[in-house]
């Protein structure tokens, strides 16, 4: 290497900061880039294991996918020909999803046929572009919480969970170790059973995030090399009060109770898609027939529970089913099961309102004539290729989607001469089409596509489920599981309706409905349909920021706030802890399945000599010094600043998270949450670094320009962020409000990308900090990782096959 007999500057140096800052930017960009290159139907089919991979020969085609357009993390270049197209995804999928009871006995067929086909043909339906809309779609929001998340999966599944705590701030300061005491802790707890240790010297206090924060990790600690997982089953088959488990156990409960309103909370009332989620949910709730389900679930004998509700849920009633089962005819059964017929009924709901708003642009007076109508009708159903080609050219010359496809139409027309408000109208009218295709084609997949992939790959799950189904079956209510489970969504979509401070709990005053089929509490019936309309004044005063609705006798409505979530899930959590307890009690052979997965699960975050790893990475430490240290001395200088300003960014998240934490935990309390000690506390974002990850992804989006001619914007931009509230039937709602100023549409406290400032506690949601431009860095590592990534998956897949004893005795030490 270079740098083997040669010193080097300190600027060059690779410090644990930045090391742990370069496996973050890394690890970052490529599930990110893993996932977005699933749009291409040629993905899957060179995805490796379980999937059927397609010869050599044909694998040219996976590289046809395009850069992502990312600004704060270039994309990992696209994958050599003979290698996996995902090695983080699959590496993930092959520790643990395969791994899990039941998952792990399915059939080939259900992966290479039903699953790699339903794929495939998703990538090929080519669904709509967030940059073609004008907006984030749903699609985009969904991919980009699922890299946030998957990313910190990957870095444990890599690097692994060091014995030693890596502290951020502390290796920043230049410490490249813990402290002392930190250490001869550690060692303390190595020595014995962790679990009885901690119960008995270990005191936690609920309402300090510092406290609850060490206490998540030391039960992490005491999970992966302790006795704690054993301890947790045994405790949950004597029990299912919370209170009698250990107090680690408690202070980690509530790290993940509030972790998951955090969740819920950034996902239903922070993001822009939230309304809509929350309709589609409802929707479906109010077709899935409780009654039928629980009656079925109640039968006694475990078969012919099964078959019940396999008929009940897969069945299909047609003609052809009709003739089949008398003889008369063989072919497939045609026609819709319950749940193809739930799925088709809540998208053709949906696209009946935007069909309406279709007719209402093509009918409007002084719009857009019949010529460009058809002109952007016949964009839509072109290849791949030219929405690609028409894309890159409106990004290089600084024109919208909309002035391209006018542009190359026949006849074409002049942008020039377009106005801005018929621009306005186009860029609908496009959004529109794209969004009535997708649901078409959703419903042409899923419901009606011959073979039926999806009814065949959910009987493939039921067969290889029958055993714990079976076991459940004589160990758990599950009738009354169901009535648990309805009872938390129904309350779940009271509380995103909004929650009556005044009055107490959640509103229950509802909107009334519009004339469709959609769900009530959305729309007011004074409210205009058209795509102009203001924000709903239900959760907006004058200024655009939200307030209590006023007085009609029932209160106010204001939008529910982190701990509103909270106070929810403490309210539900007996339902969870019950049915835990009835497995691990009435199923011990059962419990038994899932306990041994849990222990080859979190084997794989295990660091076997942590005195052989530095910090900053774990078990990746060395390869990625390694591979830094290839890079001439100055490139590493370049890049030392860079992950310099990385880790600094870590490190406000850190700082950010923990004191959002500090304020839910001040509204700590059971029963409904009480008024926010925060003076926006429905604002504010839950903890959680991977909510800021989150939003950086969706704020650096592109997204076509506002104007015919202008500069591309991205994902933060207010225009775009505004347009995300309007929902498919037409009405700008959300229960936060727009925060506009004057007539620029600036969103409150915007942060610029290259800003290392925290959102004013104020006004801000607390999670838009600046994330700096880490292309760079990407570009000059990003196609080694991929090849360490490759070599590291080999490496660990030849040591499981040629070295299982071993495995399993390491284990048991």
């Amino acid at each position: 290497m270079a740098s083997g007999s040669t010193s080097v500057p300190a600027a060059a140096e690779l410090t644990p900061a930045r090391l742990h800052a370069l496996f973050d930017i890394l690890t970052h960009a490529q599930t990110y880039a893993e996932i977005e290159r699933f749009k291409h139907p040629e993905t899957i089919d060179y995805y490796g294991h379980p999937f059927d991979v397609k010869p050599s020969s044909s694998r040219n085609d996976a590289s046809s996918a395009p850069k992502s357009a990312s600004t704060t993390a270039a994309p990992i270049t696209t994958p050599p020909t003979t290698e996996p197209s995902a090695p983080i995804l699959q590496s993930l999928l092959q520790k643990f999803a395969l791994r899990l009871p039941g998952l792990r006995d399915v059939s080939p067929a259900f992966w290479q046929e039903r699953l790699q086909t339903l794929m495939r043909e998703l990538g090929a339906a080519e669904l709509s572009e967030s940059y073609d809309k004008g907006q984030l779609s749903l699609r985009r929001t969904l991919a980009t919480a699922f890299s946030a998340i998957f990313e910190y999966a990957a870095r444990g599944a890599f690097g692994g969970f060091d014995r030693r705590d890596f502290n951020l701030a502390v290796a920043m300061k230049g410490m490249a170790v813990e402290d002392e005491r930190m250490d001869n802790q550690r060692k303390e707890d190595e020595k014995g059973n962790a679990g009885e240790g901690e119960e008995k010297d270990q005191k936690y206090d609920m309402g300090c995030p510092e406290d609850v924060l060490r206490g998540w990790n030391d039960f992490a600690h005491n999970l992966i090399y302790g006795g704690l997982m054993d301890e947790m089953f045994e405790r949950a088959a004597q029990t299912d009060n919370l209170e009698e488990h250990g107090e680690l156990v408690q202070v980690a409960h509530e790290y993940i109770l509030v972790n998951i309103a955090s969740l819920l909370h950034h996902l239903i009332i922070l993001s822009p898609d939230g309304p809509y989620l929350m309709r589609t949910l409802e929707n479906v709730h109010k077709l899935v027939p409780y009654g039928l389900v629980r009656q079925t679930l109640r039968v006694g004998n475990a078969a012919t529970m099964i078959n019940g509700m396999v008929r009940l849920v897969l069945t299909k009633l047609s003609l052809s089913t009709v003739t089949n089962w008398i003889g008369l005819t063989k072919g497939p059964d045609e026609g819709m099961n319950l749940l193809q017929q739930i799925i088709s009924t809540v998208l053709w709901w949906d696209t009946m309102d935007l069909q309406r708003r279709v007719t209402k642009i093509e009918k409007q007076k002084d719009g857009l004539s019949k010529e460009q109508l058809q002109a952007i009708r016949s964009w839509i159903p072109k290849s791949r290729a030219e929405h690609e080609a028409a894309r890159e050219r409106s990004k290089s010359e600084s024109k919208s989607i909309i002035a391209i496809i006018f542009e190359t139409s026949s006849p074409p027309f002049a942008a020039k001469k377009l106005s801005n408000a018929h621009h306005g109208l186009a860029i609908d009218y496009l959004a529109l089409h794209l969004s009535i295709r997708d649901r078409d084609e959703l419903t042409k997949l899923l419901c009606k596509h011959q073979p039926d992939h999806l009814t065949a790959a959910i009987r493939d799950l039921v067969a290889a489920y029958d055993p714990i189904i079976r076991a459940l079956h004589n160990a758990v209510d599950l009738s009354g599981t169901i009535t648990d489970a309805e009872a938390f969504i129904n309350d779940l979509i009271r509380l995103s309706k909004g929650v009556d401070r005044v009055n107490g709990g959640p509103s229950i005053k509802r909107s009334a409905t519009n004339g469709t089929n959609t769900p009530v509490g959305y729309a007011s019936g004074n409210e205009s349909a058209g795509s102009g309309t203001e924000t709903p004044r239900r959760f907006r005063n004058g200024n655009g920021r939200r307030t209590r609705e006023a007085g009609n006798g029932n209160g106010g409505a204001e939008p529910p706030s982190v701990a509103d979530f909270v106070a929810l899930l403490r309210r539900h959590q007996a339902s969870s802890h019950r049915f835990l307890h009835q497995v691990a009690k009435n199923g011990p052979e059962m419990a038994g399945w899932f306990r041994d997965y849990a222990h080859e699960a979190l084997a794989e975050f295990r660091v076997g000599d942590p005195a052989g790893h530095g910090a900053g990475a774990g078990r990746m430490t060395p390869r990625l010094r390694e591979l830094f240290g290839e890079l001439p001395a100055e490139k590493r200088a370049q890049l030392g600043e860079r992950l310099d300003r990385h880790a600094e960014y870590l490190a406000t998240l850190e700082s950010a998270s923990t004191e959002r934490l500090s304020i839910i935990l001040n509204q700590r309390g059971s029963g409904s949450a009480p008024e926010p000690a925060h003076p926006e506390g429905h604002d504010l974002a839950g903890p959680g670094m991977y909510l800021a990850r989150w939003q950086a992804l969706l704020d650096t989006t592109l997204i076509t320009p506002a104007r015919p001619h202008g500069k591309v914007r991205t994902g933060k931009d207010p225009s775009v962020r505004e347009m995300g509230r309007v929902g498919v039937d037409g009405v700008k709602r959300g229960i936060r409000g727009a925060g506009t100023t004057g007539n620029q549409h600036q969103l409150p406290n915007h942060v610029e990308v290259d800003e290392l400032d925290v959102d004013g506690a104020a006004e801000g949601d607390g999670i838009r900090v600046g994330a700096p431009d880490m292309s760079v860095v990407v570009e000059a590592l990003g196609e080694k990782f991929w090849d360490l990534l490759i070599e590291v998956r080999k490496e660990s897949e030849a040591k499981k096959v040629g070295a299982k004893p071993e495995a399993k005795q390491e284990d048991v030490d």
